[in-house]
């Protein structure tokens, strides 16, 4: 008797656990419903040629009292957009037969890749995400500056050469000027430094830049989140034996170590002139020397989580109109 019960009872609850298992599938037709989104615009920061950009989030949802089968979620450039989609791990560029139930959401993951664009100003991308549901028609707008850049990856400079200002410079790796020459960085050249990439001179360093236009080297990641990180890219390193460096009106940010001047050269001629610059927001050390011969004027070194200015292993220092303010911990 006690096992007909248990076997009655198992089967009951097979039937309901079933039944409440069971999806409705009564999806609306009412060609009146509209998705809502949590923007009307997926905007991209400038974006490098060649390089992918990061990735955008689009949420997507049912605010009705309906379920809904969206028909199809698709780029307006087709195959020869420049983005790329994810519709909750399904790949474009269009989507098609998306259920979404009343009261849920769905993200939509957006990238965007520019071909090179042969012009030195920023070039406008657009396009568009359309989503038809019931045959009704949504779309949300795609917005990136693409940028043409002059690309530098795991580079040896073995001859005297200059950096223009004409369009950016994007660093993979290093970027390394050996012993016997000169890298010349023009006034109003921008260097954008991948994670952990690093300028490295063994030879002699002259950054020309100007109050007007400054020269300024940060990572490459240009969202708003990043414009104050430390820690996204190596720095500038002078090495054991460069000597005649000379850097005026640079900004250089948010390096692990912003400039490192690590030399025991002898001579009387300074190893670095550094003038009207600033050097800040590094994960480590702003301005690092070893036994070094530097002077330093109208400067600003800001910002780090050890310390903003370290000489080390003797050397000769002057520094003239010069400030050193660290706000690290509040700042950051």
């Amino acid at each position: 008797m006690f096992i007909n019960i248990t076997k009655q009872f198992f089967a009951i609850l097979f039937i309901l656990l079933t039944l409440w298992a069971c999806e409705n599938d009564d999806f609306s037709t009412n060609p009146s419903i509209k998705l809502d989104f949590s923007a009307d615009t997926v905007l991209f920061d400038t974006v490098f040629t060649t390089i992918g950009s990061s990735t955008r989030y689009l949420k997507v949802y049912n605010r009705t009292k309906n379920d809904v089968r969206i028909s199809s979620i698709t780029l307006a450039g087709g195959t020869s957009s420049a983005y790329r989609i994810n519709v909750d791990g399904r790949h474009g560029p269009s989507v098609s037969d998306i259920p979404l139930r009343s009261g849920d959401s769905l993200f939509v993951m957006v990238e965007v890749t520019v071909n090179p664009t042969l012009s030195d100003a920023p070039l406008l991308i657009a396009d568009s995400v359309v989503f038809v549901t019931n045959t009704n028609v949504q779309d949300v707008k795609l917005v990136a500056w693409g940028q043409d850049v002059y690309l530098h990856n795991a580079v040896t400079v073995l001859n005297d050469t200059v950096f223009l200002a004409s369009k950016p410079h994007l660093i993979y790796d290093y970027l390394l000027v050996d012993k016997n020459a000169t890298l010349t960085i023009e006034a109003g050249a921008q260097l954008y430094f991948h994670n952990n990439a690093q300028l490295v001179v063994a030879g002699t360093l002259k950054v020309e830049g100007t109050a007007e236009k400054p020269v300024t080297m940060q990572g490459d990641r240009l969202e708003d989140f990043y414009a104050d990180k430390g820690g996204q890219w190596a720095g500038v390193w002078l090495s054991a034996g460069s000597n005649y460096n000379s850097i005026a009106w640079a900004d250089i940010k948010n390096a692990i170590i912003g400039l490192m001047v690590d030399t025991c050269f002898t001579s009387d001629d300074p190893t670095l002139t550094l003038s009207h610059s600033k050097v800040g927001n590094a994960s480590y050390v702003a301005f690092l020397a070893r036994g070094a011969t530097v002077d330093v004027d109208n400067c600003l070194f800001y910002n780090s989580a050890y310390s903003c200015v370290a000489l080390t292993m003797g050397g000769s220092y002057r520094f003239y109109h010069t400030t050193i303010a660290n706000y690290w911990g509040d700042y950051m």
